[in-house]
């Protein structure tokens, strides 16, 4: 019959486990915390992602035409990183009935877009979609509601 052979770890005089130096545990543990430093600097250094998008003008979300399907609008949307912090250099696209625009947000994350656009004779009801772009994520649309009275 063969006997199982266990070799058990245990500390010699020199403070080392025995087959393994002293030296190479503490190169092991050095190591160890050199790569969580490294990592540590990384992602402090890392830029910010696209979290979310505001509306923050029209407040209803809404705009209301003119009778003939005409209207007016002013649109101000912020932007935010997955901090909440507002985000700056994101693109904003605008597009919907006789708006198509792209804008890039300022330094406190906003951006607003103003004119004049029409939903048409035989049409009642239209929307403006707003989608967000930075560093490779999109998010949107976003919708603001045309309705006419």
């Amino acid at each position: 019959m063969r006997k199982k052979i266990k070799k058990k770890l245990k500390w010699d005089e020199r403070g080392a486990l025995e087959g393994l130096p002293l030296y190479m545990i503490i190169l092991v543990v050095i190591t160890g915390i050199a790569i969580v430093i490294i990592v540590g600097w990384l992602t402090a250094f890392q830029k910010p992602m696209l979290d979310r998008l505001e509306i923050v003008e029209p407040t209803s979300k809404e705009i209301t035409t003119m009778a003939d399907g005409s209207f007016n609008y002013v649109i101000t949307v912020k932007a935010y990183s997955d901090k909440g912090k507002a985000l700056e250099g994101v693109e904003i696209t605008f597009s919907g009935p006789g708006i198509d625009t792209k804008k890039i947000t300022e330094a406190d994350g906003k951006v607003t877009i103003s004119g004049n656009g029409n939903l048409g004779e035989n049409v009642n009801t239209g929307s403006i979609a707003i989608t967000a772009s930075y560093i490779g994520r999109t998010i949107g649309p976003y919708t603001v509601v045309v309705n006419k009275p």
